[in-house]
């Protein structure tokens, strides 16, 4: 009977030692699956962070290239007002008014040369296929030619981007069918 309870004992021996090690290397497993979710949260964490720094630093960018809008859009109606006041004189004849162009004429190519430094360019579309995105219509023009359908005919005030973003529209008139 003691060689009985020798070989029970024995095989509940073997079989604790058998739960042992396989509860053991559940337990490792789990362990190796937890350090693996743990690792893809810290590297999406990283990614996230990359990105948000990626995009905050391209809103930076944007704040400092932009932060002149208004400005600007205040500084072009001096400029338009000096082309009109050039386009005025110009027919006079008079020494007077010769030199007073003369003077407009260089406050305009400073206050142009400014706006280039700047960034502003002026956005010109004679003859061009008029843009929703930079034009804006006031009128049309019937045309009988129809390769001129839908091209600028007219320029009533000179448009400008910033850095290629819009300032302000181009006022046209635009060539229609007749």
């Amino acid at each position: 009977m003691d060689q009985k309870n020798n070989n029970v004992e024995n095989e509940i021996e073997q079989e604790n030692d058998q739960n042992q090690d396989a509860s053991s290397s559940n337990e490792s497993s789990s362990h190796e699956q937890l350090a693996l979710e743990y690792k893809e949260q810290w590297i999406r964490a990283v990614a996230e962070t990359e990105n948000l720094r990626k995009r905050f630093e391209k809103e930076k960018e944007d704040a400092l290239k932009y932060a002149i809008t208004k400005f600007a859009r205040d500084m072009l109606s001096i400029g338009d007002n000096i082309q009109r006041a050039l386009s005025s004189c110009e027919e006079s004849s008079s020494t007077d008014m010769k030199s007073i162009v003369e003077g407009l004429k260089l406050v305009e190519s400073e206050c142009a040369s400014i706006f280039e430094r700047h960034g502003i360019a002026s956005v010109s579309p004679l003859n061009e296929p008029f843009n929703p995105e930079f034009h804006q219509a006031m009128f049309e023009i019937p045309t009988p030619n129809q390769d001129e359908v839908g091209k600028v005919a007219q320029i009533i005030q000179v448009g400008y981007t910033l850095h290629g973003r819009l300032l302000r529209p181009a006022l046209v008139g635009v060539y229609k069918a007749s």
